[in-house]
């Protein structure tokens, strides 16, 4: 599995950036398999799961509950840093395999492979958090 980190500007440029891929009912991986979906922790708290909703992300990205839309940051700054973007492909081979096969056992494989990567990855994640919307 390969997987490519990409550092997300403001919650505008993220929206930009994410709108094809995360949002957009007609943007899938092979199989149908939706291409955005809410994971980890952070996700949990929010009550967030399943297909990633346009509302719900561009709040999040605005520092508001994805469904209340109620402020959740001290303080709302469009050029905050929004994230960071990973995104987990299957090698060429495999891709190919799954392709002309069609084995579902490789798509499970490699949803079971992100979910542990990404559990990984949340245990070494760090946010700063301020409560005060004065301070830097």
């Amino acid at each position: 599995m390969i997987s490519t980190p990409h550092e997300l500007g403001t919650a505008s440029s993220a929206a930009a950036y994410h709108k094809a891929s995360l949002v957009d009912p007609g943007h899938t991986l092979p199989g149908g398999q939706p291409a955005g979906q809410w994971l980890g922790r952070g996700a949990e708290l929010l009550g967030l799961s399943g297909e990633v909703e346009e509302r719900a992300f561009m709040n999040v990205l605005s520092g508001r509950h994805p469904v209340t839309g109620e402020q959740q940051t001290a303080r709302l700054n469009e050029a905050r840093r929004t994230g960071w973007d990973w995104v987990f492909v299957p090698d060429k081979s495999v891709s190919i395999v799954w392709g002309v096969v069609g084995d579902d056992r490789l798509k499970a494989a490699h949803e079971a492979a992100v979910q542990t990567a990404f559990k990984t990855l949340e245990q070494f994640a760090a946010a700063r958090v301020r409560t005060d919307p004065n301070s830097r």
